[in-house]
């Protein structure tokens, strides 16, 4: 097994659409690699500054 752990900072310029966008296409992407285990990913919860934009973690087997 292979976890993948990713984390992201948007630029200003970043729009709502955009990681709605993003966020749809993340949610296709275990239908199309089929080798994906357990999957998540989400938005910082803006509990404390300095924290990743957006988080995803894939297991693979």
């Amino acid at each position: 097994m292979v976890r993948h752990v990713a984390l992201f900072r948007w630029k200003p310029e970043t729009s709502e659409e955009d990681v709605s966008r993003l966020e749809a296409a993340l949610r296709r992407l275990p239908q199309k690699i089929p080798c994906i285990g357990a999957y998540r990913f989400g938005r910082d919860l803006g509990v404390q500054d300095g924290n990743a934009d957006f988080g995803l973690v894939a297991d693979f087997n």
